[in-house]
């Protein structure tokens, strides 16, 4: 009996000592994100690539499914920023890597209408009209929120870093691109009403 305690006691050291190193060289718990794509508005085709990067490392890949879906694990990298690609188009939104995070976030590249971009704004009637200038052409363009307006519309769109003026109805709070803008308005319907935003496009 004390042969075989004194053989069994060694393997079990052994065990022991193995088990907590396997447990370290395991990869820490990833960072979930779930959401759609877009780019200029519209689904890329089914199986573009999503990918994410930190630090100029990539960490995390998957690619869309036909109605914009997608899902990816991004391991952990050199720092906490991740940035999102849509195939090779730099989505306007960024991430921050938590262990174990789980995050719906969808990404969005390119043009995006202005129905879209705007869409809680119009809906709950806050916005009034948007004016943006166009360096390229040198002129304004405008997006009156009324139908007499509509087919006279000439802002279709809106990007990443556009320069807009934005009046509003009433003080709102709106996720541009993943960011949330807040938008004042202060004496409505006086005299010296100020009611209008200025706001760089996240």
């Amino acid at each position: 009996m004390r042969r075989t305690t004194l053989v069994a006691l060694p393997i079990i050291a052994v065990v022991l000592l193995m088990f907590p190193a396997a447990v370290n060289a395991q990869a820490l718990i990833p960072h979930v994100f779930v959401g759609r794509a877009t780019i200029d508005g519209s689904y890329p085709p089914a199986g573009t690539s999503v990918t994410a990067v930190i630090s100029q490392q990539v960490k995390g890949t998957t690619t869309v499914k036909a109605d914009g879906t997608y899902s990816m694990v991004v391991a952990q990298g050199n720092g906490t920023s991740i940035q999102f690609f849509i195939g090779s188009a730099k989505a306007a939104q960024t991430g921050s890597w938590e262990f174990g995070g789980a995050t719906d976030l969808d990404l969005t590249a390119g043009a995006v209408p202005v129905e879209t971009a705007l869409a809680k704004l119009i809906q709950t009637g806050s916005l009034e009209r948007v004016f943006r200038f166009d360096n390229a052409t040198k002129t304004w363009e405008w997006y009156i929120n009324d139908p007499a307006f509509g087919p006279f519309n000439t802002l279709q769109s809106l990007s990443s870093g556009d320069l807009i003026w934005v009046k509003v109805t009433r003080e709102a709070t709106l996720g541009i691109f993943g960011v949330s803008v807040n938008f004042t308005c202060a004496n409505r319907g006086q005299i010296d009403e100020n009611c209008w935003n200025a706001i760089k496009v996240p």
